[in-house]
């Protein structure tokens, strides 16, 4: 096995899940958990509960020694995994999960921890067609140090909203005939369109992280279908990986309120941000800030 661009990661990493320190949300974006408060990312896809009962973050096994909690959170993560969609074909239902939080609240606060439920999802276009993605997880609360930090409940689960429909940001990408990547960048204080079709070389001087460890040169071609642009990334490899050389598949969708940057994501479902530096200048970034690379326009125009 040898590494490919689609493995170089984002959102939390291993380790920060392993201990509860942060989780993966919205368009793969790290999460960090604040001070007092421990996160437990929960598995996802069909027949989740298994996964699920078999992890628990290492900070949060301390906590619950500590508070005496264990033998509760147990039979909590228990009561989730039967009732709520653990061992079904289609994953997990939110509306269950967040009575579930509800009804053992009570029980976990006489302990001094506050329970939240959060959940996001988000659509990923193919071209022609696409899929939701969606990502779940728990934080567990010192309610003493929550009351003091005033922390706040990042997308915590509201039974009032209806999760199937659109929300604001997704009706402003795919509610109309728009383009999907609309973007600009500030030249000379004024807001310039940006049109990322055409040649892509990346500047391996720029390379940090992973990129500048396994890769030796990279460049993309990104055209336009449609209302859609999609990339296709040739790649070759260090000599510490005999310089096999590969290629990725891609499309580019525009980040709900940052005009200057959009997001990357490749058909092995991995997520990178390009922030436009110039006209002719962007710098790719993993989403957990492992890796970056700066590409340049290597045609004055798009492709033909």
């Amino acid at each position: 096995n040898h590494l490919t661009l689609g493995e170089m990661g984002g959102g939390a990493s291993k380790e920060e899940k392993l201990d509860g320190t942060a989780v993966t949300g919205k368009w793969h974006k790290r999460i960090e958990m604040p001070p007092g408060a421990i996160g437990e990312q929960m598995a996802r896809g069909p027949y989740p509960g298994k996964k699920f009962l078999g992890f628990t973050p290492r900070l949060l096994q301390e906590l619950n020694a500590v508070k005496g909690t264990t033998s509760l959170y147990l039979e909590f993560e228990k009561v989730i995994a039967d009732e709520c969609g653990g061992n079904s074909l289609s994953g997990w239902k939110s509306s269950k999960i967040h009575e579930v939080v509800s009804r053992y609240q009570g029980r976990f606060n006489e302990k001094g921890l506050l329970v939240t439920y959060s959940m996001v999802k988000w659509y990923v276009h193919h071209g022609q067609s696409g899929h939701m993605e969606y990502r779940y997880w728990l934080t567990f609360s010192e309610t003493a140090l929550a009351a003091t930090a005033g922390l706040v409940k990042v997308n915590e689960y509201d039974p009032e909203m209806n999760y199937e429909k659109m929300d604001e940001d997704e009706a402003k990408l795919y509610g109309s005939d728009d383009p999907f990547v609309v973007v600009g960048t500030p030249v000379d204080g004024k807001f310039a369109s940006f049109d990322p079709t055409g040649r892509w070389v990346a500047d391996m001087e720029t390379a940090t992280g992973d990129i500048k460890k396994w890769i030796r040169k990279v460049e993309y071609t990104c055209t336009k279908n449609g209302s859609v642009y999609e990339s296709k990334t040739t790649y070759t490899l260090s000599m510490m990986c005999l310089g096999v050389k590969g290629t990725s598949k891609a499309t580019m969708q525009p980040i709900p309120n940052e005009p200057s940057a959009f997001m990357i994501i490749t058909s092995e479902g991995e997520y990178a941000k390009a922030v436009i530096n110039s006209p002719d200048s962007i710098s790719h970034n993993d989403m957990s800030g492992n890796s970056s690379v700066t590409f340049t326009r290597s045609d004055a125009g798009p492709s033909k």
